[in-house]
């Protein structure tokens, strides 16, 4: 075998290689389908019962690693470069129930996402966020760090902010190209597609609504049972004055959510308080609007239907009880 061969067999081989990466995406979904389940959208005793496609593993992990660095991204880009180990709270952001309290009037769930403390701040002048201060940064304080002078040069030289601060969001709008690559290269990062919709909606404009809404639907194309994407995406259309879809979408999403709620709406790794949450908002959105938007006789029915499924909502049996009475009084 002469140079000129051996060159040409390094160039296909690694023009293979090359390929195989670019079309690795592809791979995983054609051989394992809705098998490998992405990054930080998923958690972590779930992925390893779920991920047990070879061809996932080998190449699925590489897209949950990009997905995840580029949250990462995301999360230091809106703490304007300060690295916290106790950032917000990215489960109650990419919750629909706190996007639904934000600005719509509805009653859903228990307390308030944004009224936490993770979500407690005031507005600057600029669409920023000024939040309480005690999160905990990656780089130390100098009482906690040993290293001295190399850790004195690290905090001047490296975004940082005395834990002792109030810390700072920035409005976010720079941010949604990230979370369009992060969903891109995990198309099954729910939390990336519930995140960004968020971020859109807080623009409060009908082009950035629109976008959110086109952007839940990719997410639920990837997604078909994600009960939080439909969720969410009744929120947007309400906010549209897409009244008949904000319906259909929120009797979507509690009809996934009731399949999906384990018995009595235990709480797990599998199962947080943010998604029994979301599916109690799902059962309770999806009466509030069929009795606002459709028929108040229907309304009644379903909310009898959904508690006979789910057991006890005091929300949902003080509903019916109020759905009985102006039942009676229309008699």
């Amino acid at each position: 075998m002469n140079a000129a061969e051996k060159k040409l067999i390094s160039k296909t081989l690694f023009g293979f290689i090359i390929l195989l990466f670019i079309l690795s995406p592809i791979l995983t979904l054609r051989l394992s389908p809705n098998v490998y389940s992405g990054g930080t959208s998923k958690g972590a005793e779930y992925r390893q019962r779920i991920n047990k496609s070879s061809i996932a593993i080998i190449l699925g992990e590489a897209r949950a690693n990009l997905s995840d660095m580029m949250f990462i991204k995301t999360e230091r880009y809106m703490h304007a470069g300060v690295a916290y180990k106790l950032n917000i709270d990215y489960d109650a952001m990419s919750s629909a129930e706190h996007t639904i309290n934000e600005h719509d009037d509805h009653p859903t769930t228990a307390p308030r996402a944004h009224d936490s403390h993770a979500h407690q701040h005031e507005h600057d002048d600029e669409g920023g966020h000024i939040h309480d201060e005690g999160a905990e940064t990656i780089i130390p304080t100098s009482e906690k760090d040993f290293r001295g002078f190399i850790g004195e040069l690290q905090r001047r030289v490296k975004p940082w902010l005395d834990p002792s601060q109030p810390h700072y969001h920035l409005d976010g709008t720079e941010m949604l190209p990230w979370f369009r690559l992060m969903t891109i290269s995990d198309p099954h990062h729910i939390r990336g597609y519930m995140i960004g919709a968020w971020w859109l909606k807080k623009q409060r404009k009908k082009p950035q609504l629109l976008a959110a809404k086109n952007f839940l639907e990719e997410g639920i194309h990837n997604n078909p049972d994600s009960f939080q994407l439909y969720l969410m995406l009744g929120t947007i259309r309400r906010s549209l004055e897409d009244y008949d879809g904000a319906k259909e979408s929120y009797y979507q999403a509690a009809e996934r959510a009731i399949k999906q709620r384990p018995a009595n709406g235990e709480l797990s790794r599998e199962w947080t308080h943010y998604q029994e949450d979301d599916a109690l908002a799902s059962v309770r959105l999806a009466v509030f609007s069929e009795k606002e938007f459709g028929d108040a006789g229907k309304a009644l029915k379903l909310a009898e239907h959904y508690l006979s499924l789910i057991g006890s909502d005091p929300i949902l049996e003080d509903y019916i009880r109020a759905l009985k009475r102006s039942a009676e009084n229309n008699l």
